[in-house]
């Protein structure tokens, strides 16, 4: 359906870029994580309210008129990554309305069976399970 992208400026400042698919089949060869990019003619809209990529307001929404060209030579001037540091007393409880994504650093401390959950968003069950995590400070 489209392509999801996390894009730094020279600052740091991190956003979450969705590429619709007619478009995404066009810069897929040119996109390449690391590389500097000047991208123009998309539209700045609030962020999706759940599951986003990084925290941010605001994300990119390219559409058919985007543009997207490499810049050669100034990768040394860009970040090459992004997080965000959440306490592990902050990660939210698991649910339908999870903010945004969390990758989480702890000690395995209990794993259940896998189960069938049944959700009224999907036709089949899903296989779950839940994983315990210890916080190691």
């Amino acid at each position: 359906m489209h392509t999801d992208i996390v894009v730094l400026d020279k600052e740091g400042t991190h956003m979450h870029g969705r590429i619709p698919t007619d478009l995404s089949a066009r810069v897929n060869d040119i996109l390449k994580e690391g590389n500097v990019y000047l991208m123009k003619r998309f539209a700045c809209k609030q962020s999706k309210p759940t599951y986003r990529a990084v925290d941010n307001p605001y994300m990119m929404q390219f559409t058919r008129f985007s543009t997207i060209d490499p810049v050669v030579g100034d990768e040394e001037d860009f970040p090459y990554c992004t997080y965000s540091l959440t306490s592990f007393l902050d990660i939210p409880m698991p649910g339908p309305h999870t903010p945004r994504f969390i990758d989480v650093i702890g000690r395995i401390v209990a794993v259940t069976d896998i189960i069938a959950v049944h959700s009224q968003h999907q036709a089949e069950p899903s296989d779950t399970r839940t994983v315990v995590l210890q916080d190691q400070s």
